[in-house]
């Protein structure tokens, strides 16, 4: 089985996969109890070989945590602050993201 998804899609096969859909009460392991797709530590297999994620549900990024009404007005500035030199350090950053495409994520990789 190979699971894809688009946008919240992506979040909906993730947990398909990894049977997080699953509602017990806290006291019962459910990996014992049920086989799902993602298998078990019981020695059930895996029946998924693959998720694709498209589009990764935008609306769940690590930015989005900014929009917690718990977060004092402090709280939201040093995380906005740090979120926005990682995103300069790391998305921005045209010569790392060129190494990391060309020379890091490879066909073999990707298999």
């Amino acid at each position: 089985v190979i699971l894809m998804g688009n946008s919240l899609g992506s979040l909906v096969a993730l947990s398909a996969a990894t049977g997080d859909f699953i509602k017990t009460p806290n006291n019962v392991d459910r990996e014992n109890m049920f086989g799902y797709l993602a298998g078990n530590h019981l020695g059930e297999r895996s029946r998924v070989k693959g998720v694709c994620l498209f589009n990764c549900a935008v609306g769940l990024n690590s930015m989005n945590v900014l929009k917690n009404p718990n977060f004092s007005a402090v709280q939201r500035n040093v995380l906005q602050w740090i979120f926005g030199i990682l995103n300069n350090l790391i998305f921005d950053n045209e010569l790392l993201l060129k190494f990391a495409l060309n020379d890091v994520v490879t066909k073999d990789l990707l298999r």
